[in-house]
C-alpha cells in the first residue's frame, strides 16, 4: 500500500482538478502538497515542494504536460508523473512512455484504479492500463519507433507535399497541443489551424484524429524533432 506519497496535482481545468484533490484527500497516506494549473506553474511548484509523484493533464495552455515533463527530466531524470487524458489509444500511450513518464490513464478513471497507479508508480512500477505490462510497452515503442502501422495513412507517399506551416502544425499536434493552444502559439486564427489540420488529413488520407495524432508523432520521430 501507498506508505505517505507527496502528490503534486496539474490540471488547467479548476473543477476537474480540485476533483481529484478532494478524492485523493480522503486517503491517509497520500498527501496533496500543492496543485497547478499550467505546466510552467508545475514546474514553479516542482522545485518548491519536491513530491514523489506529479498527476497532470497532458494537454494545457502556453505548455503541455509532455513539454513541462522534459524540463522537469532536467531537474530530476527519474521524475515521477503520471499523465491524465480522455484519450487512451495506444498512440498516446506511446506519446507519455517515449517521454518519460511513469503512467498514463483515463480521466474517466475510478478512484480504485487510480489509487492502483499511484501505489504502483510508488513501487517503481509503469501503470498504463491493464492492457500494457512492461513488455507490451516496450513492443509498442519498438512498433512506433520503426513506423510499423496497419492503416494506408502511414505510408507517407505524398509526405512532400506539406507545407512549412502544415509542418509547423504538426509538430504541435504530436506534443499534445489543441487547435486553441497552436492557434496562440503560431499567432494566427484557430479557423487557419483547422484549414491546416484539414489540408494535412486530406493529403495524407488521414480519416479522425487519433490517425491524425498517430501521424504527427511518427512524422516528429522520422524528421527528428523533439516531442
Amino acid at each position: 500500500m501507498i506508505n505517505g506519497a507527496r502528490v503534486i496535482i496539474c490540471d488547467d481545468h479548476t473543477l476537474f482538478r480540485k476533483g481529484i484533490v478532494s478524492l485523493l484527500n480522503e486517503e491517509p497516506n497520500i498527501y496533496i502538497v500543492d496543485e497547478a494549473g499550467s505546466g510552467k506553474e508545475l514546474i514553479a511548484k516542482y522545485k518548491d515542494k519536491l513530491p514523489d509523484i506529479i498527476i497532470s493533464d497532458i494537454s494545457m495552455p502556453v505548455m503541455s504536460g509532455i513539454e513541462a515533463l522534459n524540463e522537469l527530466k532536467k531537474l530530476n531524470p527519474d521524475i515521477k508523473v503520471i499523465f491524465l487524458s480522455m484519450y487512451e489509444d495506444e498512440q498516446y500511450v506511446y506519446q507519455c512512455y517515449k517521454a518519460g513518464a511513469w503512467g498514463l490513464i483515463s480521466k474517466n478513471i475510478n478512484k480504485n484504479e487510480l489509487l492502483f497507479a499511484i501505489n504502483c508508480v510508488m513501487e517503481n512500477g509503469k501503470y498504463f492500463g491493464p492492457k500494457y505490462d512492461e513488455n507490451k510497452l516496450n513492443a509498442l515503442l519498438e512498433k512506433f519507433n520503426a513506423g510499423m502501422f496497419n492503416d494506408k495513412s502511414n505510408s507517407y507517399k505524398y509526405e512532400g507535399t506539406l507545407s512549412d506551416r502544415e509542418k509547423e502544425v504538426l509538430g504541435y499536434i504530436a506534443k499534445g497541443k489543441k487547435s486553441t493552444e497552436i492557434a496562440v502559439l503560431l499567432d494566427i486564427s484557430i479557423a487557419s489551424i483547422n484549414f491546416h489540420r484539414h489540408n494535412i488529413m486530406t493529403k495524407m488520407g488521414l480519416n479522425n484524429l487519433p490517425s491524425l495524432i498517430k501521424f504527427a508523432i511518427d512524422f516528429c520521430n522520422k524528421n527528428n524533432l523533439p516531442l
